[in-house]
């Protein structure tokens, strides 16, 4: 498995990692906790599969010297990761000595293996010539040349031949050998063709197991399927189908990611905090399933074959059914909110940054449409007013982060938009969501943000600012103004 290179403060350190999700922040939270300068809380999440190692961005970070805003990117082997002032770089783990012969011989005999598949039907039809080889095939043709001469030697001496006997014509003559010529081309025509399918598909397949799509659908695309027949072909369709697999996988790692983040941070973590006796409070229960159902909204292809394929995933995707079956029958996501409903979630949703007051205020105006407890209506009313001066107070300390770090020197524009996109979506008052949009697109290179969410490899990225567009017509205005081409962001 790979091994991760810390440095950190000053500090080195290495580990190895196994496939799984490994959360990278300076806060308590993170599984790979750094204390080096300019390291947010919740920062990047590193992703470790067979297909390699993946880092879903969630605070800006550099790259071999790049700056990457958002996102999910590769992590190349030797490539320097820089998170703040930590640098985090992927290294091959370094096999005992044992497992090396053991691999050395593996892979001698792998090779012996593999040049008797890839030399298929010829291998054998050599073992075969051989046979008859160097003694056989020569005494065989030998008497077949012999056998000719003779026949045509009889043929002489019974008068020459039926050729002697009729005499052809010239023109018939000169006919026969342009067929015989034609028919010779279109024999070594079709040798080198397939010859040249061959060695495409097994330089394909090689580029498969080493994990290099790019260059197995170039080789692939080389071949017309329809000069094939037989086992030709069906090995042709055989890498394809594998190839196209694989590729669906690896298009769609950045959303698999996305989707175990949000089985983490929003059904595992709850359970961890609030789930400490066996019959759990109902409110607490309905939240759990409400984020269950929401995980499903959002991530339409959590259960397709292409994502249960990915071991990582599925390992996440079978708790989640777990918890699911285990809880799902002790409350009822139809009834209507409750006192109970709107305190506990103000008290999950609101103790930490960011606040998420888009969960908690239409809960409380909901609870307040539904019940008609004169004592409950006064302390829906008393929370609502409570945190809607809360919410204002905790905007202004948001924007004022998000300007520090749009006028710092070095001019952190990622991070600043990403305070201000952030409140966009979880504010509810519509005087601070349209004084965040002021601020947000009255930035300076924030169009550059905007093209890198449209443009970047992030199915989740440009779903965001498609939904920043749709919900906020600031932001569709300037978008549309100031991108220089008339394509729109897609939500996919």
């Amino acid at each position: 498995m790979p091994r991760l290179i810390v440095d950190d403060a000053g500090k080195r350190k290495a580990f190895r990692v196994t496939q799984g999700r490994l959360s990278v922040g300076s806060g308590a939270d993170a599984k790979l906790a750094l204390t080096a300068s300019g390291v947010e809380e919740q920062h990047a999440n590193i992703l470790v599969s067979p297909e390699g190692v993946r880092v879903q961005v969630l605070a800006p970070v550099t790259v071999s010297g790049e700056r990457v805003e958002g996102g999910v990117i590769d992590l190349d082997f030797g490539a320097k990761l820089l998170i703040g002032s930590a640098t985090i770089s992927v290294e091959a783990d370094a096999p005992e000595e044992g497992a090396k012969q053991g691999r050395s011989a593996k892979g001698a005999s792998g090779k012996s293996a593999g040049a008797s598949r890839s030399g298929g039907s010829r291998g054998r039809s050599g073992a075969t010539g051989a046979k008859s080889g160097s003694g056989g095939r020569s005494a065989a043709g030998g008497k077949r040349r012999s056998g000719a001469a003779a026949s045509g030697g009889r043929g002489s001496r019974r008068g020459g031949g039926a050729a002697e006997k009729q005499g052809l014509p010239p023109a018939a003559k000169f006919g026969g050998i342009v067929v015989v010529l034609a028919l010779g081309v279109y024999i070594f025509s079709s040798m080198g063709s397939s010859s040249a399918a061959a060695n495409n598909m097994t330089a394909a397949q090689e580029s498969l197991e080493s994990g290099n799509l790019a260059s197995a659908r170039k080789l692939m695309e080389r071949i017309d399927r329809s000069d094939l027949d037989g086992d030709v072909r069906d090995r042709f369709d055989g890498i394809m189908s594998e190839l196209e697999e694989r590729e669906a996988y690896k298009a769609e790692a950045g959303v698999r990611m996305d989707a175990m983040t949000y089985i983490n941070e929003e059904v595992d973590k709850l359970i961890e905090r609030q789930f400490k006796s066996e019959t759990p409070e109902k409110p607490k229960v309905r939240l759990l399933l409400e984020r269950i159902a929401d995980f499903k909204t959002t991530f339409p292809n959590y259960a397709s074959d292409v994502w249960m394929t990915d071991t990582t995933y599925v390992a996440d995707y079978e708790r989640l059914k777990t918890v699911e079956q285990q809880y799902g029958a002790m409350a009822n996501l139809n009834e209507a909110y409750t006192l109970e409903d709107a305190v506990f979630r103000a008290y999950f949703f609101l103790e930490k940054s960011p606040r998420r007051y888009q969960l908690v205020m239409p809960v409380i105006d909901a609870a307040l449409t539904a019940t008609s407890d004169e004592y409950d209506v006064e302390a829906l009313n008393e929370l609502k007013t409570r945190l809607s001066e809360e919410q204002k107070a905790y905007a202004d300390e948001r924007l004022q982060k998000a300007r520090e770090r749009y006028e710092q020197e070095d001019s952190d524009i990622g991070t600043a938009a990403r305070i201000l996109m952030t409140d966009i979506q979880t504010l509810t008052d519509t005087v601070l969501i349209d004084r965040a949009a002021t601020v947000l697109v009255g930035m300076d290179r924030i169009d550059e943000v905007f093209r890198g969410m449209r443009d970047g490899s992030s199915d989740v990225s440009r779903a965001e600012l498609a939904l920043l567009q749709d919900r906020i017509p600031r932001i569709r205005d300037y978008i549309r103004a100031n991108l220089n081409d008339d394509e729109e962001p897609a939500s996919e």
